[in-house]
C-alpha cells in the first residue's frame, strides 16, 4: 500500500486507464454493480476537512497520504446485483428475491 505522494496532479488519460481497469475486476455474477467518483485539486482538501479533522492531522501516522492530486471513491450499487440476479441465467439461486438471501453482501 502506498502512504505517500507527490502533489503533482495526475494526467486524465492515465485515470482513465485505470478506471477503465477497474471496471473489469470480478463481482459477482459480472454485475459490475459499482461506480467511481474521483476527487481532484480542492476536492481532495474538502475530503480530508471531512473525514480526517485538523486536530487529528498532526498525530496522523501517514501524513503524505494526504498529499494524492486524486482520489478515487467506490460507490456500490446493492439493486444492480438484485436485478442481474433476478435474470433466467441466475434465477434459480434465488438471490435476486431481496438483499436478505445474500449471506454475504457482494457489493460491499
Amino acid at each position: 500500500m502506498t502512504r505517500s505522494f507527490l502533489r503533482d496532479p495526475i494526467p486524465e488519460v492515465v485515470l482513465s486507464r485505470v478506471l477503465e481497469q477497474a471496471r473489469h475486476v470480478p463481482s459477482a455474477g459480472n454485475t459490475q454493480g459499482f461506480d467511481f467518483v474521483v476527487l481532484e485539486g480542492d476536492q481532495t482538501s474538502i475530503y480530508w476537512d471531512v473525514t480526517l479533522p485538523r486536530e487529528r492531522r498532526e498525530t496522523f501516522r501517514w501524513s503524505n497520504l494526504l498529499d494524492a492530486p486524486a482520489i478515487i471513491t467506490i460507490w456500490a450499487n446493492p439493486d444492480a446485483y438484485l436485478e442481474r440476479y433476478s435474470r433466467s441465467d441466475k434465477q434459480a439461486t434465488g438471490l435476486g428475491q431481496g438483499m436478505e438471501m445474500w449471506g454475504t453482501p457482494y457489493w460491499l
